[in-house]
């Protein structure tokens, strides 16, 4: 570590000094202000270090092989429903949902996903996005709890796209995944769907995919590509 920069540090000590003399009590006034003073440089000093090996730290990330899977629902009666899982569950439509919300929503539940691609629209973006006819965000809680969400798209050709899905992590592994799924398709249909579809992808938690497969939902489209993402061991 280097040393502290002691002219600056002289001149400051110099600077409290003459001011404490002025005042009553002067030397335990004088000596109070010189601690203060010695102490709030090497704080300021010692931060300034420690916050740039942070962002050095924050700063690196790894390239992972991600395979992104396709999925789709053909008729309605293709999904296999899911119970609910009591009747503390509600769910309610956002119209329109406030960017606040959304951000919050998205940012939480994507937290362990590596979600960043709204992260990064405007406010104006965002909010021309969520007032669009074709998109609607249904919230559901637990006696009130916010739990999660999802995002429904309706394209040109007349499919409706699950766009995102997703649970607090409070309600991961309490069966909500699975009804929560049966309900987005149920209102994608509602939403005048020909088709109903959506990704996943191996960044995804490990019950995804399988949820999907387990409603109905059959892949149609695999690709791969490189990510970049936190590099947890950096």
């Amino acid at each position: 570590m280097q040393d502290m920069p002691r002219l600056s540090l002289r001149r400051a000590i110099r600077q409290t000094v003459t001011n404490a003399l002025s005042c009553h009590r002067l030397h335990d006034r004088a000596s109070h202000i010189v601690s203060k003073t010695v102490e709030s440089y090497r704080s300021r000093f010692i931060l300034r270090l420690v916050g740039r090996s942070l962002i050095d730290y924050l700063g690196r990330m790894a390239l992972v092989d991600v395979e992104r899977t396709y999925l789709e629902l053909l008729f309605p009666g293709a999904l296999r429903r899911a119970g609910s899982p009591g009747d503390r569950f509600s769910l309610r439509l956002e119209s329109p949902c406030s960017v606040e919300t959304y951000r919050w929503f998205y940012a939480e539940v994507g937290r362990a996903y590596f979600w960043s691609d709204r992260l990064r629209w405007s406010d104006g973006a965002l909010e021309q996005h969520l007032r669009h006819p074709d998109v609607c965000l249904w919230i559901v809680r637990e006696s009130e709890v916010p739990a999660g969400f999802f995002e429904l798209m309706r394209h040109e050709d007349g499919s409706v796209e699950i766009a995102y899905f997703g649970l607090l992590a409070p309600f991961h592994g309490r069966g909500w995944g699975k009804f929560l799924l049966t309900r987005a398709v149920d209102e994608a249909w509602a939403h005048g769907a020909n088709r109903v579809w959506l990704h996943t992808c191996t960044l995804d938690g490990p019950t995804a995919l399988p949820n999907y497969v387990a409603r109905g939902f059959q892949p149609f489209r695999s690709e791969h590509f490189q990510e970049e993402i936190p590099d947890p061991i950096a």
